[in-house]
């Protein structure tokens, strides 16, 4: 029995035919394109991920499987984050937002971004999908290395915003340790690289936000790694606040060798804990924008005032230095995913978000709940929580790249628990 289970796989492979061969090279494409390569080509690797995904389909076709897919969770949730988008924007008065409904397409596009990388079922661990996380935290180093030595301040991806890269960049640092839970994994320590990568990524693109999320996403994989550990109560609780200051001692070593701006996070949140007002101009002009953003929800509270009317509709709120501050930066957004998705599409944008949010976790509780299940559920608490505290200071979803890793990593995560023969989960 033993000597049959492992001669499977070998017979598996021989008996594949060339067009499963090359719809599980194009599924591969997909995952490495969208998670991997957008550090050398911005939003552009959004798109080639989306023809990869073409590429794929075209051999990999499964109307079965796809009717499968159609009914799990996670893709349940983010088609209807869409179409909650979608129907506000088709109900807004005078629908200034209808062509924006094409923003938002790798949404309604999950069932079959989800059976593009279908093929790699069976072969996609948490393993290899932390690798992938790896490499694209090395990547996102490169990239800020390369910036900084040719005299860049603020080091980024092409098109990208420096917040948008920082936070991207420590949201896959972090996912890459999903390689230390998983059961089988060699070589762990490798995959501690990912955080260091990703502080030095963040380092490069001189931005402040990241020190949260990074701070954040400690929190998660300290609490996850102590779940159902058999360790004392006190190192339990100990661990996670270990790694929080690790990250901060990190950001420490940077500021001490003149990198200053990024440990600078802590200062605005301190002063707002006081009941002050934040000195610095960023964090002000953004608290400016929120109380003006939540005052305007309430003049349209059911399908909101548009996806580019955001700073009109909360222009009446803003007080005089609100409106100094737009006349010097011109903003186009509120730099808040939740409130932005609220003042522009209303309730409808509030549940659409708090789906999307929740895909990650959809997918990892519709998978198979055997092997690495902790190491699964840290995956998607990672992915979650990482777009929700990147999201708290900026607009990810005004871009493609975000959305895309979104979708790809719930498909991913769900299909750890899926057998490749009959789309069953394992």
């Amino acid at each position: 029995m033993i000597a049959q289970d492992r001669t499977a796989p070998l017979t598996r492979f021989a008996d594949e035919t060339p067009r499963t061969r090359l719809a599980r090279l194009a599924a591969g494409l997909v995952l490495i394109a969208g998670f991997a390569l957008w550090p050398l080509f911005g939003h552009g690797a959004a798109y080639l991920a989306l023809v990869f995904s073409l590429v794929a389909l075209v051999p990999g076709w499964n109307g079965e499987a796809l009717g499968r897919l159609i009914r799990t969770q996670f893709v349940l949730a983010l088609v209807g984050a869409f179409a909650l988008i979608a129907l506000a924007f088709v109900l807004q008065p005078g629908q200034p937002s209808l062509a924006n409904i094409a923003d938002f397409l790798p949404l309604a596009l999950t069932p079959l971004l989800a059976l593009a990388i279908s093929p790699l079922a069976g072969r996609l661990t948490v393993e290899k999908f932390s690798q992938l996380c790896l490499l694209a935290s090395a990547m996102c180093a490169l990239v800020g290395l390369f910036g900084l030595s040719q005299g860049v301040q603020r080091s980024t991806a092409p098109g990208f915003s420096p917040i948008h890269f920082a936070d991207l960049a420590v949201v896959l640092g972090f996912l890459s340790l999903g390689g230390t839970l998983a059961e089988k994994a060699t070589r762990k320590w490798m995959y501690l690289l990912g955080p260091i990568l990703a502080v030095i990524a963040t380092i490069a693109a001189e931005t402040r936000a990241a020190l949260i999320v990074a701070l954040g996403l400690s929190l998660v994989y300290g609490i996850v790694s102590m779940r159902g550990s058999t360790l004392p109560r006190f190192v339990k609780i100990a661990l996670p606040l270990v790694l929080c200051g690790l990250v901060v001692l990190g950001f420490a070593i940077a500021y001490w060798l003149g990198f200053t701006r990024p440990l600078e996070a802590f200062q605005p949140v301190i002063a707002l804990l006081r009941g002050e007002m934040p000195s610095d101009t960023s964090a002000l002009y953004r608290v400016e924008m929120y109380r003006a953003g939540i005052l305007a929800f309430f003049d349209a509270p059911l399908f909101g005032h548009g996806w580019h009317n955001q700073i009109a509709a909360s222009m009446p709120y803003l007080t005089e230095i609100g409106q100094e501050g737009y006349a010097l930066e011109g903003w186009g957004y509120i730099h808040n995913d939740a409130l932005s998705l609220a003042v522009a599409c209303g309730l409808c944008g509030v549940v659409a978000y708090l789906l999307m949010l929740a895909a990650p976790l959809l997918a990892h509780f519709g998978a198979a709940h055997g092997r690495d299940g902790k190491a699964r559920l840290y995956l998607a608490l990672c992915l979650s929580a990482g777009l929700l505290l990147s999201g708290a200071t900026d607009v990810l979803l005004m871009v493609e790249v975000p959305k895309v890793l979104l979708v790809l990593g719930s498909a991913a995560i769900y299909l750890f628990g899926v057998r490749p023969a009959d789309g069953t989960h394992s």
